[in-house]
């Protein structure tokens, strides 16, 4: 036998990439020197490759649309009718009781009034800033949307959708299936609204659910639904509590 024939030649492949030949005689040591090649080229291989790569990092950015609130949620331009007798300090010490807060606050509401705390007067309505939610009857608003037909959740959640949309189209953090999903139920509600017939109620229960589904999505991009809750007058309500709360 010809002892050429106990040589061979062997193409080494990392990810289906030539990287190289190697010879081994075809005998005892064969699948040791084998082994031991691929071994030593792929692993080089990888880790070239892993330098050579920049690997993008996607950095979640909490509470995005929203303020930074407290110990609960707080809300900012909730209408006062100045009454007489009023102080811009007793106002705001009727909804909060901490100092500190109370003096960013008087600041934040002439800032955002354009007023002087000095120079209210009765009949004059002014926007609050700081009123936390249990607060907010108090004043004639609620977060709660179980007060209002589904139909304005509905509406809110979409909105909060779409700058989650508009979020993820403007960066690399694309995830085609979530658009699509956004997409699909604005389509569904699109149908609801156009093609409901009475006994239809039924369906804007699932898209309701679905929005709610996306909406605890969104966390994953750093947007949460429960800190850009919209504090709306009861004024609108319509005590509709069918449907599951948020």
């Amino acid at each position: 036998m010809d002892k050429n024939n106990h040589y061979k030649k062997k193409t080494v492949r990392n990810n289906g990439n030539k990287i190289g030949e190697m010879i081994y005689y075809n005998k005892n040591l064969k699948k040791i020197l084998l082994f031991s090649s691929y071994f030593i080229i792929s692993v080089s291989s990888y880790f070239l490759g892993r330098t050579s790569k920049d690997k993008t990092v996607y950095p979640v950015i909490p509470n995005t649309l929203a303020e930074t609130y407290f110990d609960e949620p707080t809300y900012s331009g909730i209408p006062y009718v100045v009454s007489f007798g009023d102080t811009l300090l007793d106002i705001v010490y009727s909804y909060e009781s901490d100092t500190n807060k109370v003096q960013a606050n008087l600041k934040l509401i002439e800032k955002y009034n354009g007023i002087d705390a000095n120079g209210i007067y009765p009949g004059q309505t002014i926007y609050l800033v700081g009123v936390p939610a249990s607060k907010l009857e108090e004043f004639g608003y609620t977060d709660n949307y179980n007060y209002f037909a589904p139909e304005v959740e509905v509406d809110l959640r979409i909105d909060f959708l779409n700058k989650v949309v508009d979020y993820i189209d403007t960066t690399d953090a694309n995830n085609h299936s979530f658009l699509a999903s956004v997409e699909e139920i604005k389509n569904d509600y699109a149908d609801y609204k156009n093609d409901y017939v009475p006994g239809d109620d039924y369906k804007l229960d699932y898209i309701i659910d679905d929005l709610r589904d996306l909406s605890e999505s969104s966390k994953e991009y750093g947007f949460s639904f429960e800190n850009n809750l919209s504090a709306l007058p009861l004024s609108e309500a319509v005590n509709y509590n069918a449907h599951k709360s948020y």
